[in-house]
């Protein structure tokens, strides 16, 4: 973690906590009435909690536009190395990051449970593209557009599906804008940026895998 980042991590940390609390606050009358049932009703009550928070059940399809004054050169060096800029956020937290040839591997740790990330970026067909993967699992690819503009600056067009679960993608909407001012940190300004959601079968989730 480094020093830039530590006041847009700790905020992304307390925000997160906030969102585990109010969580878990929700879930407790689920599991007093599987209480006060049989055995097997809690534990069906448990199984269909945690299946529904964590399963990767949303799928997430988002085009965002950034601008900078960085040259195409030292876009395509930052989106292809150990400091990616939309992964600036996340680094922050992580409790250890190794640098890779076009990316980086992550380790967080949290409640005693450890999580591993890494991202890689690889020039293609004129384009980046910027693959995130989860516990050795891809969660997104993301096509990285450089586009010069007449003011001097370039803009940066992602486009992109990521698979979530229900916890992640709740997490995302806790920590808000500080993605964003953790872009901006690294030079980069969000222009705008469009959402969609949609949620889909297995079969769904594997065709985004195979795309």
């Amino acid at each position: 973690m480094t020093a830039e980042f530590d006041d847009l991590a700790r905020s992304a940390n307390r925000r997160t906590y906030v969102y585990l609390g109010v969580l878990v606050a929700t879930s407790l009358p689920l599991f007093a009435a599987a209480v006060y049932g049989s055995v097997v009703q809690f534990f069906a009550v448990g199984a269909l909690w945690a299946g529904v928070l964590y399963a990767p059940l949303v799928t997430v399809r988002e085009r965002k536009t950034l601008t900078t004054a960085q040259s195409q050169a030292e876009i395509v060096a930052d989106f292809t190395g150990p400091d990616l800029p939309v992964m600036a956020l996340q680094r922050s937290r992580a409790d250890s990051v190794e640098p890779s040839e076009n990316g980086a591997v992550c380790s967080v740790a949290r409640f005693g449970r450890e999580t591993t990330f890494s991202y890689e970026g690889h020039e293609r067909d004129g384009d980046i593209v910027v693959e995130v993967s989860v516990g050795g699992d891809r969660e997104s690819r993301t096509a990285v557009t450089v586009e010069a503009t007449d003011g001097g600056h370039t803009n940066c067009v992602l486009t992109g599906r990521r698979r979530l679960s229900v916890a992640a993608l709740l997490a995302s909407f806790v920590q808000g804008s500080l993605e964003e001012r953790a872009l901006a940190r690294m030079g980069y300004e969000t222009v705008e940026t469009e959402r969609t959601y949609g949620v889909g079968r297995r079969r769904d989730a594997e065709r985004v895998e195979a795309e």
